[in-house]
């Protein structure tokens, strides 16, 4: 995890195995990957106080298809999933908004000429 503008030291908040500042991966019961953050031991969060962190995602070098990307929460509360959007055009790219997609450009060349 890495902190991020504002995110009142909620790196130090999560542990994996552990390590503070840490989170965890696996996989779902369908394989899809999933990050897991878990509060250190007597770690708490505050009401009414914003956490940030921040993660790096790393694309391929090949073309990929965005996959669905959830995020949700468990606890002593209830916080069903949302899902991040996944349409929209950013800097001209059709679908560019879409996480994680990954686009192989391709140009077209043509010559003209005369005599």
């Amino acid at each position: 995890l890495l902190a991020a503008s504002g995110g009142n030291g909620a790196t130090g908040l999560f542990c994996h195995n552990g390590a503070p500042g840490a989170a965890g991966s696996d996989a779902d019961s369908q394989g899809v990957p999933r990050l897991t953050l878990t509060l250190c031991g007597d770690a708490t969060l505050q009401a009414n106080v914003a956490y940030a962190f921040a993660a790096v995602v790393r694309n391929p070098a090949a073309a990929q298809a965005s996959p669905m990307v959830n995020v949700s929460a468990s606890g002593t509360f209830a916080a069903a999933a949302t899902m991040l959007p996944s349409d929209g055009t950013v800097l001209g790219v059709l679908h560019g908004a879409a996480p994680l997609l990954v686009i192989t450009p391709s140009f077209v060349e043509r010559e003209v000429g005369q005599r």
